[in-house]
């Protein structure tokens, strides 16, 4: 089978980050300016001060839902699991979130 050198040299990169890391843990970057968006930003600001998520979306003028959506994103980026620790890391920054 012929390949193009662009698709090899895409294999063996693909295949040395694999056997590299072969669990795909994701790497989380400490900063969160670099990987949220302002909306996610804004919303794990309000959840630093405890707002329902029905308050966050009323403040934002957004659904609930997607204030929901927003938040799973968040989790999935910063690889938190679960509500609690999500807050517990909200705190722990929130001077340096944007409000």
């Amino acid at each position: 089978m012929y390949t193009t050198s662009r698709i090899n040299n895409l294999f063996k990169t693909y295949t040395s980050s694999t056997l590299e890391n072969p669990t795909k843990e994701k790497k989380v970057d400490d900063d969160p300016f670099t990987t949220l968006s302002r909306t996610e930003l804004k919303i794990l600001w309000h959840v630093a001060q405890y707002k329902s998520m029905k308050q966050v979306a009323e403040s934002l003028f957004i659904s609930p839902n997607t204030v929901n959506n927003h938040l799973a994103k968040i989790r999935e980026k910063l690889n938190l699991k679960g509500t609690k620790v999500l807050l517990q890391y909200a705190l722990s920054i929130k001077d340096k979130l944007p409000n």
